[in-house]
């Protein structure tokens, strides 16, 4: 015990040891001195340790031990009432080591405090059993602390599993308890009797390293080596502190951890050398592996008819095609949208298609996308899914209850776990929910929140060479990076689906000519406009030389192509190319169609370009007429057309009729799509131009408040970086 060296780190340990000696000795001398059951100092843990001590190297938290300090507030003699406290959180995040420096902290507060080990049923037991022995002589788990008037705390530690211990719960009315656990459900207690044990604060998390490592923690210099590396390890205390006795240990110096450990992270967080480096007894990856392991358990119970546990088989769906996403912003609306997407069901059959490369449908996970009897998702066993993997802290969740992520080292293991197969498939599920999710939705925000996803996704499937997405996702893709401002990317991806169509399906197939479209669009974006026109024109050409049983793929292209010409001041040639949009499109679709109402746009814009008011004001007016007994004022026909009225009535000076209009249109609009919906935020804004033109600047900024907290919001997106 006299072996230490001469820096403060060793001094600290001697200090703990010689602290628990002196216990001993005291122990003894009133155990000698009166042998009655009432004055016996009790062995504070169990089994076999005085005191619950805390690891030499622990790092201040003062938040969750000042919430527990308050909480365990010292009471007047006599006062035994139970209090129950629950610490929960991620594998790895330090809730024992909290646990223990609370104790160590407080041990003058309590007479007696016990440690048990409830990781499984037969320690738990055997731990009660102790207990009993030492405050009574008696083998008496049931009876011991329930009969028990002391003020005493228990350490409830690792009480993950609810079925093992759903009878072993502390006995009795009386004592303190602290439990500390992975599952956040493990027991029903108000929230302030909850904490949940997050990462540690940047300069906690510094301070740690340094001290695991045995470096200066006081030196500047290597707070700033040690900054990127706590990031890096997502702030999570068991992977700081393992990465310290690493670089401790002579394996790396502090210097070059970094790069070692993003070149070969998923060697050291499983190797057993590295996990060695620590006092911990397991690496990084092993605590993460028992939950893995528990769950899996539970779905080949289900499988085998032992169990009715359907949610079990549905969590390590969850979480292996979340791998594959981006580790924040799961939104559950990705896969809502990609169950209920009508066209994911779209394919071109095995005779044209054998490899499935259209098959919207092949590598969708089924199990989360199951509809109900209305064509709507059916979440229940979506939910039942997720609600295991947060009791188990492998994912967490926001305040709305839709929205989850994953800790950066989770989202690593979820991924490196798999296998080279497990991988592949796993990655083109998750490809395929966010391709069928974008596919047709106006929510420009849902399609920009996807990029991060959409960038992880396919840069794993890049590493396993597995980049070849379908048609159809190059397509979705590319347009979320069109409307995310990646022109590039979206290029890229719109070269790849074109030239994919052709191959399989031949150049005048309708598949392969929207893709041309699309790309036309792209090119026309970004200003090469004589591409745009030679693609549309080959599109013209081609449907013109076939049957034509998709009419409606010839006035896209036909609008497209109008549009081309409008952008190159060509607006005579444009108007006419849009006549005859309008005329075919008018008998072919339905008149709320997307397609008939962006040619409508389009003409009247052109006639107002022109100067033609009247022109555009008749056209709208005439049709608006025309087909209201079809649709009657409903969004999105009576509402598109009433705004684009209202803006030529605004151009023209006629701000009352204009506000009439627009006032209509953002009735209907906040009632069928509600108010933050881009299309209702950019009225908003229109009609609060007018006010503003008219004086009533009041009015004006209320209208423009939400529009600007919009637009704040999407410039606050957070980066597309991922950690995996």
């Amino acid at each position: 015990m006299c072996r230490f060296g001469p820096d403060e780190k060793d001094r600290d340990h001697f200090r703990l040891v010689l602290s628990n000696v002196e216990d001993l000795y005291e122990d003894t001398l009133k155990i000698r001195e009166v042998p009655s059951r009432t004055n016996i100092k009790p062995l504070s843990r169990t089994p076999m340790k005085c005191r619950p001590v805390s690891s030499a190297l622990f790092t201040q938290r003062q938040g969750v031990l000042g919430v527990l300090e308050s909480f365990f507030v010292e009471r007047s003699p006599g006062c035994h009432d139970r209090r129950e406290f629950l610490l929960h959180g991620i594998s790895g995040a330090g809730k024992t080591q909290l646990a223990l420096k609370f104790a160590e902290k407080n041990k003058n507060r309590f007479e007696y405090i016990f440690r048990v080990d409830s990781s499984n049923k037969d320690t738990l037991e055997q731990s009660y059993i102790d207990i009993a022995s030492r405050i009574s002589g008696k083998s008496d788990k049931d009876h011991s602390l329930e009969a028990f008037e002391r003020e005493w705390l228990l350490l409830f530690d690792g009480a993950d599993e609810i079925d093992t211990i759903s009878r072993l719960w502390p006995p009795g009315i009386q004592g303190n308890v602290l439990y500390t656990s992975r599952n956040p459900m493990l027991r029903s207690l108000p929230s302030r009797q909850a904490r949940k044990v997050d990462t540690m604060n940047e300069g906690d998390a510094v301070t740690l390293l340094l001290k695991s490592a045995r470096l200066d923690e006081l030196s500047q210099h290597f707070k700033d080596v040690t900054l990127p590396i706590v990031r890096e390890l997502g702030c999570l205390a068991l992977a700081i502190d393992q990465a310290g006795a690493y670089i401790a240990s002579g394996e790396c110096c502090i210097r070059d951890f970094l790069e070692t450990f993003q070149l070969h992270s998923q060697d050291l967080l499983q190797n057993e050398a590295y996990k060695g480096a620590s006092s911990y007894d397991r690496a990084v990856y092993a605590t993460w592996d028992l939950s893995y392991d528990a769950i899996s358990k539970s779905a080949h119970k289900a499988a085998s008819g032992v169990s009715t546990d359907s949610g079990s088989s549905i969590a390590l769906q969850i979480l292996n095609v979340c791998a594959f996403f981006h580790f924040e912003n799961i939104m559950e609306k990705i896969f809502q949208l990609a169950a209920e997407n009508p066209e994911r069901r779209d394919t071109c059959g095995l005779e044209i298609d054998p490899e499935g490369e259209f098959d919207r449908n092949k590598h969708l996970p089924q199990g989360l996308l199951r509809l109900d009897h209305r064509g709507k998702w059916d979440s229940h066993n979506f939910r039942q899914g997720i609600h295991i993997l947060l009791s188990y802290s492998l994912l967490s969740r926001d305040e709305s209850g839709q929205c989850y992520s994953m800790h950066r080292l989770i989202h690593g293991w979820a991924h490196d776990r798999l296998t080279v197969d497990d991988k592949i498939h796993y990655s083109r599920c998750a490809s395929a929910t966010l391709g069928s999710s974008s596919l047709g939705t106006r929510d420009y925000a849902f399609r920009r929140a996807l990029l991060p996803h959409i960038i992880t996704c396919r840069r794993h499937r890049a590493l396993i060479s597995d980049a070849n997405l379908s048609v159809a996702e190059d397509l979705e893709f590319s347009s979320v990076f069109l409307v995310s401002g990646h022109n590039i990317e979206a290029q890229t991806l719109s070269v790849q689906a074109v030239e994919l169509s052709k191959r399989v399906l031949g150049a005048t197939h309708p598949k392969t000519l929207i893709s041309m479209n699309f790309l036309a669009w792209i090119y026309s974006c970004q200003g090469e406009r004589k591409k745009a026109e030679e693609i549309l024109l080959q599109c013209f050409e081609g449907l013109l030389s076939q049957d034509l049983g998709h009419p409606s793929t010839l006035f896209i292209t036909l609008q497209v192509l109008a549009r081309t010409y409008i952008c190159q001041e060509r607006r005579e040639e444009a108007e006419e190319l849009l006549l005859q949009c309008w005329e075919g499109l008018s008998s072919a679709l339905d008149p709320a169609h997307p397609s008939r109402l962006a040619v409508l746009e389009h003409l009247a814009r052109t006639y107002i370009d022109h100067g033609r008011w009247k022109k555009a004001e008749e056209l709208l007016l005439q049709d608006l007429e025309a087909s209201s007994n079809a649709v009657g004022p409903a969004y999105p026909y009576g509402t598109r057309v009433l705004d684009t009225l209202a803006r030529i009535y605004a151009y023209q000076g006629r701000r009352k009729e204009a506000e009439k209009l627009l006032r209509q249109v953002l009735e209907s609009l906040s009632s069928e799509v509600g108010p933050a919906h881009p299309s209702t935020l950019f009225v908003s804004n229109t009609l609060a131009g007018i006010y503003t033109c008219q004086g009533r600047w009041k009015e004006a900024k209320e209208l423009k408040r939400p529009f600007e907290e919009d637009e704040k919001a999407m410039t606050g997106d957070g980066a597309c970086s991922d950690a995996h």
